[in-house]
């Protein structure tokens, strides 16, 4: 599965779906969307960064590729590492054009040397995500060893992120030898601080009984508990338990409202689920289905 790059904050979610990045504009939404824009036009290479990463994905604005360049690039030319990530992923992925292919080559061996830099000095933030660069071969040659390497260093500061990240490391056996026992103490600790994608991984381990019993009802609660918070992957998992009756009782209305906010909120997979449910639903019970997924989306959409 092709792995979409997005910047320097980066989250490793569950095994069910591959890994993907988060975004670097965590810090940013709750601000109202002109105080981002005057701080970007002051100059301020964070703010232009969040600006033009949202611009990249559509989070708050419109998506406008001109946009996201206009200030990805204003960034980057700060040494902003998130900004040249970002810029590096739209040059590799929305061109063809040899020129940005290599561009985008540069901007991540920057990215690498400054993440390189503050890593060694301790800053738990940059050494995950340094090991996400190794784990993608961004900017140096790929290495799983170097990025369980770096993910450990972060997770025992404490980073959520970190936790996460070496949890599905142990999980996958990538770098490290499988251990299902280690990837769930990892995700453990996530969870007893509440976070959406250690909950979630650590379900779809209840799920599957990887290294535990299985237990479906456990895997519903903490699905429950990343899907209220509005994680995508979390409420198609929660779909899926109710569409196959696992750890709840069947029902249809159920997992379609989930895979409705799923979609909502981004998911990829949730559209073909979505369908998948809705064939079995008619009349009546789809009228309901839908009000349901409306509220749903009311509530649990970011």
């Amino acid at each position: 599965m092709k792995i979409k790059l997005g910047a320097v904050v980066f989250g490793l979610l569950a095994l069910t779906g591959g890994v993907d990045a988060a975004t670097p504009y965590q810090a940013w939404l709750d601000k109202p969307l002109e105080q981002i824009r005057q701080q970007a036009q002051n100059n301020d290479a964070g703010a232009q960064a969040a600006l033009g990463a949202m611009y990249k994905d559509g989070v708050k604005v419109a998506k406008d590729k001109q946009q996201a360049l206009l200030w990805l690039r204003k960034a980057a030319e700060q040494g902003n590492t998130s900004a040249q990530i970002n810029l590096a992923d739209l040059y590799e992925y929305g061109s063809e054009d040899e020129g940005s292919q290599q561009e985008a080559a540069e901007l991540y061996r920057k990215a690498f040397a400054t993440l390189l830099k503050a890593a060694q000095q301790g800053e738990a933030e940059r050494q995950h995500d340094l090991g996400f660069m190794y784990l993608n071969g961004l900017g140096v040659e790929q290495n799983d060893a170097e990025a369980a390497h770096w993910f450990r260093k972060a997770a025992q500061q404490g980073l959520l992120d970190a936790e996460v990240s070496i949890g599905w490391m142990y999980e996958g056996g990538r770098g490290v030898e499988q251990d299902y026992g280690q990837a769930a103490d990892w995700y453990r600790k996530g969870v007893a601080r509440g976070y959406d994608l250690a909950q979630t991984n650590l379900g779809w381990m209840y799920a599957n009984g990887l290294g535990m019993p299985a237990d479906a009802a456990k895997a519903v609660e903490l699905y429950r508990q990343a899907a209220v918070q509005g994680l995508a992957r979390a409420q198609v998992n929660l779909g899926w338990m109710y569409l196959q009756g696992k750890g709840v009782r069947e029902d249809l209305g159920e997992a379609y409202a989930w895979f409705a906010v799923a979609k909502e909120n981004g998911s990829r997979t949730a559209p073909g689920n979505l369908e998948l449910a809705e064939a079995e639903l008619s009349g009546a019970r789809l009228a309901a289905a839908k009000k349901r997924a409306e509220q749903y989306i009311k509530q649990y959409s970011k």
